[in-house]
């Protein structure tokens, strides 16, 4: 009875590991390191406007540059920027799911593969 209850446990518990969702990225998502003030989607932005809307900004910077994203989501890599120059890393990390012809246009606009 002992050895039944054991194996019940250690089964529901290797069960449990094994639907473990996993955290993959999507084939075609790409990503961009956001900087504080050298992102290229912002040369034609008012910086100061507020609310400012970045996913709508970087959307219509891809498809000025003939690239159709399919998903845009900007998520938080760390506490914010470790210094404040236009090139430090502002702390934000921009995920863009392309159509796969648009990957290698992508690319070369400065996305990369995680």
């Amino acid at each position: 009875m002992k050895h039944t209850l054991t194996i019940a446990i250690c089964l529901l518990m290797l069960a449990g590991v094994a639907c473990k969702k996993r955290n993959t990225v999507p084939a075609n998502e790409l990503h961009f390191t956001e900087t504080v003030c050298a992102n290229p989607w912002m040369q034609r932005v008012n910086i100061l406007e507020v609310p400012r809307n970045d996913a709508k900004i970087i959307n219509d910077w891809l498809v000025a540059n003939n690239i159709t994203p399919l998903k845009i989501t900007i998520s938080v890599s760390n506490g914010g920027p470790t210094c404040y120059a236009c090139h430090c890393p502002s702390g934000r990390i921009v995920k863009v799911l392309f159509n796969t012809a648009d990957l290698e246009k992508a690319k070369a606009l400065g996305f990369y593969k995680p």
